[in-house]
């Protein structure tokens, strides 16, 4: 954790603690535009790889399922249970 160290000389200190605040509030809106560009982009590459596992899952379990069928000659499960 980096410390920023402000020093404000003014001879009224209500003059320097306002233009130390100022200077606060601007680090901060800075701050927050960066950390809320940066989280944009964190989400996207989140929601693609979501999205890619997914659709490997989805890949995965169609293959598992028709394997066990074959194996096990379940080809329909609804079809076959209906009696």
């Amino acid at each position: 954790m980096k410390v920023l160290k402000l020093k404000v000389l003014d001879p009224d200190p209500q003059v320097a603690c306002d233009m130390v605040s100022s200077i606060i509030d601007f680090y901060n809106i800075k701050v927050r535009g960066f950390i809320r560009k940066n989280s944009e982009k964190l989400w996207i590459i989140t929601i693609l790889i979501m999205a890619r596992n997914n659709n490997t899952w989805i890949h995965w379990a169609k293959n598992r399922q028709k394997r066990l069928g074959t194996k096990y000659g379940i080809l329909e499960y609804e079809a076959q249970t209906r009696k």
